[in-house]
């Protein structure tokens, strides 16, 4: 299989992208997916569409058929993707396919310049996913911090969707600690590469989804005596 698809660094902001099962799943769609209609087995499928069997397409990729289909299930309720089962197999289809691949190729010279061009756009589209809807955003766009009260809000919203031990009080902890980190850090995300946040609920989100809940406030008491030990938490 020849050929290249184009894939814009702001993926990184796509909703799915911290979801590996659901990454490797698109990326594998969009490498298999037809440059041009094309039949098999005396079915016609069109450009950006591709023919498989859900088994061997698990195979493929790595994953087991569980894990593909709620992949494939994610993919189809953003509208990255439409399957249809016929009586031969199931055809995939990469919506909005042309954002990926096109029919002109590029010159050596145009894609060295896209490689080693450092310098960014004045603006670029990023899609966000409501259902089929884009909208396109600038770097110039101004983003405005969320205050300690709406911070503290959401996540009295969320948090207890994903762990039930998030207690009002300990969410109360942990939002004015995570914060104030934030503050500190002007609103980037920490580690090695830390980068502007853009959708300060997505970051959080996914950020305190991993932190433990009775690390902010004193776990239930059990009948035998325990010792107990200070952590020490950072964030990113």
């Amino acid at each position: 299989m020849a050929g290249w698809i184009k894939l814009h660094r702001s993926i990184r902001e796509w909703e799915w992208y911290d979801d590996i099962n659901v990454r490797i799943t698109f990326l594998h769609c969009l490498v298999e997916a037809n440059f041009k209609d094309k039949s098999f087995k005396g079915t016609l499928f069109p450009r950006g569409s591709f023919p498989c069997g859900r088994d061997q397409l698990a195979r493929d990729i790595g994953i087991s058929t569980q894990q593909l289909r709620t992949a494939l299930d994610k993919l189809k309720s953003t509208g990255e993707i439409t399957i249809k089962s016929t009586s031969k197999g199931t055809s995939i289809t990469v919506c909005n396919y042309e954002s990926y691949q096109d029919d002109q190729p590029a010159s050596n010279q145009q894609i060295n310049q896209q490689i080693t061009n450092d310098q960014p756009a004045s603006n670029h589209s990023i899609r966000k996913k409501e259902g089929k809807k884009v909208r396109t955003t600038t770097t110039n766009e101004q983003f405005t911090p969320p205050t300690l009260e709406e911070f503290t809000t959401y996540l009295q919203e969320s948090l207890p969707k994903i762990n039930p031990e998030w207690t009002p009080e300990r969410i109360t902890r942990a939002s004015q600690l995570q914060h104030e980190t934030y503050t500190d850090q002007d609103w980037h995300t920490g580690g090695d590469r830390p980068r502007k946040i853009k959708n300060w609920q997505t970051t959080t989100r996914n950020s305190m989804k991993y932190q433990k809940p009775w690390n902010f406030g004193q776990p239930q008491q059990n009948s035998t005596p325990q010792h107990h030990v200070t952590e020490f938490i950072s964030y990113e």
